[in-house]
């Protein structure tokens, strides 16, 4: 993807819509973005153990919904989904899985993914469970025996046996269509 001037120097003109949409299209190609992730957990995320520990690793796992004023276009990014404030509004969706910093108690993002706004929180689980233990999978302590916690839409038994069969821990509250009332 040329951006750059001939000469291989930035002006004013490198920030022209087409020339910005141009690179917005590239890196909205998945695999392009995931590679450019990958490349900035390189170089700016150590994960260091300083004793040799039982405790496991937390990654939370969540979904945030972004609304927009935008039209929406078939196929596209922006769509109408289910929201509980502004049902009226197309929208799109980040998905976010952060490590836990027992040091500092801040998150720090691992793996991210966006999709359009009327896809289901729970089949987005999966997808970025996969793309954090392949951030991850280079860091000794991180294979496995990970705690993934998420919010009730985690909860499917699709979801929790992926979990599993990954050989790492859920957390995650039953919803009432999987643990009644009663038996609570």
């Amino acid at each position: 993807l040329q951006v750059l001037s001939e000469d291989k120097t930035l002006s004013y003109l490198d920030f022209t819509d087409d020339k910005l949409g141009a690179v917005l299209d590239k890196i909205g190609d998945v695999s392009v973005w995931n590679a450019i992730e990958s490349q900035i957990n390189e170089t700016c995320l150590s994960v260091y153990r300083l004793a040799e520990t039982t405790e496991m690793a937390t990654l939370r796992l969540d979904a945030a919904p972004i609304q927009s004023h935008g039209k929406v276009k078939e196929g596209g990014l922006l769509q109408h989904g289910h929201h509980k404030h502004h049902a009226d509004l197309p929208q799109f969706k980040a998905k976010l899985c952060t490590l836990d910093n027992e040091l500092t108690h801040f998150a720090f993002p691992v793996a991210s993914m966006i999709v359009s706004g009327n896809q289901s929180d729970d089949g987005l689980y999966i997808p970025i469970i996969k793309q954090s233990k392949a951030e991850l999978s280079g860091i000794a302590g991180y294979g496995t025996e990970n705690l993934y916690v998420g919010d009730k839409k985690f909860a499917s038994i699709v979801n929790r046996a992926y979990v599993v069969a990954g050989q790492d821990y859920y957390l995650t509250p039953l919803p009432l269509v999987q643990l009644s009332q009663a038996a609570r």
